[in-house]
């Protein structure tokens, strides 16, 4: 866990490095995110990646509608999240306390956290299934310092990736077109053998073997098909 005054120093150091929080309004709404301690983030460490991942997403969209206001508000609650998963829980009963002292002590008295936010808000990250890759790979650190250096470099990272104006790389583009036909031609084999079957005829035991390979071919494209989709939809208000 992590005090509430080390989620808003990072926060802070963060407005100090991004364009889009030059505009006082903006940044008041990241704190405003990262200060709104909701329940999910004191449940399990999954349902807190999960609710990072999402608010990340979340933020982005909010960005490209020109909602920017309510993207930093949203980048907000990720971050949150995301900090809190960088602190590992002591094996020493008792010692939680002491390890979010310690972080919040080295937050306000040493740069190791502003030096790691500065170093990463210059790093954007096109794909956004590295993002999830990213905070779904989070491991807890008990040591202080680590965890910190740990939450301003992704705090730097996903304030950089959600705020980028960068185009929607083309291979990103080519491989979604690619996929979509694929899937959709997988789908409508699967439709025409289902179309048979339910019809009688004389040939409908040889039919029938369609069924599995149609259902196969689908699974075959289906999850390449969705990491392609989502791929261009982190460009797509």
């Amino acid at each position: 866990m992590m005090k509430l005054s080390t989620h808003t120093h990072l926060a802070r150091e963060l407005t100090k490095h991004l364009e889009v929080f030059r505009e006082a309004s903006v940044a008041a709404k990241l704190i405003e995110g990262v200060s709104e301690k909701e329940a999910e983030g004191r449940r399990l460490r999954r349902a807190s990646r999960d609710k990072a991942i999402e608010e990340m997403w979340m933020a982005r969209k909010a960005f490209l509608r020109g909602e920017v206001e309510e993207a930093a508000y949203h980048l907000g609650k990720a971050i949150y999240h995301v900090q809190e998963l960088c602190v590992g829980t002591p094996l020493v009963p008792g010692a939680r306390e002491d390890v979010e002292y310690q972080i919040e002590r080295i937050a306000f008295s040493e740069q190791v956290d502003e030096e790691a936010i500065e170093k990463a808000s210059r790093y954007i990250y096109l794909n956004p299934l590295e993002l999830e890759e990213l905070i779904s790979g989070i491991r807890g650190e008990t040591n202080p310092e680590a965890a910190l250096v740990n939450a301003a470099q992704l705090t730097g990272i996903l304030g950089a990736s959600v705020f980028s104006n960068k185009p929607c790389p083309l291979d990103y583009v080519n491989e979604y077109e690619s996929m979509h036909r694929r899937h959709l031609f997988a789908w409508v084999a699967g439709a025409v053998a289902c179309l048979l079957i339910a019809l009688p005829s004389p040939i409908f035991p040889p039919v029938l073997l369609l069924l599995p390979l149609s259902y196969e071919a689908y699974r075959a494209v289906d999850e390449p098909f969705r990491r392609a989709k989502k791929k261009v939809e982190w460009y797509r208000a």
